[in-house]
């Protein structure tokens, strides 16, 4: 199945394009959809994932417009066509 990715921000200029499809299994989640992206595009994996391999806390990932931590995380389960947004999170005050 094919999944698409949009991409803002530091993820969209590191990566060079504003979007990027993936073809993953039809049983994919949401890691399995970004270690596709990193393996098509290298640059984004520091900007993606910390030094032990996890998602890095101030990256926002979206799934059809809802964010995963409101879902099952990387763990969130994805369907044919479906759209994921990567967001670099705000902080300040």
């Amino acid at each position: 199945m094919e999944v698409t990715f949009t991409l803002f921000g530091i993820h969209r200029e590191k990566a060079g394009t504003k979007t990027h499809c993936v073809q993953l299994e039809h049983d994919a989640r949401v890691q399995d959809a970004l270690d596709a992206l990193v393996d098509d595009i290298s640059s984004l994996e520091g900007y993606l994932f910390d030094d032990s391999g996890r998602l890095r806390e101030d990256v926002v990932v979206m799934v059809e417009g809802e964010n995963i931590s409101h879902r099952q995380g990387v763990a969130t389960a994805l369907a044919a066509d479906s759209e994921l947004h990567i967001v670099h999170q705000i902080h300040g005050g």
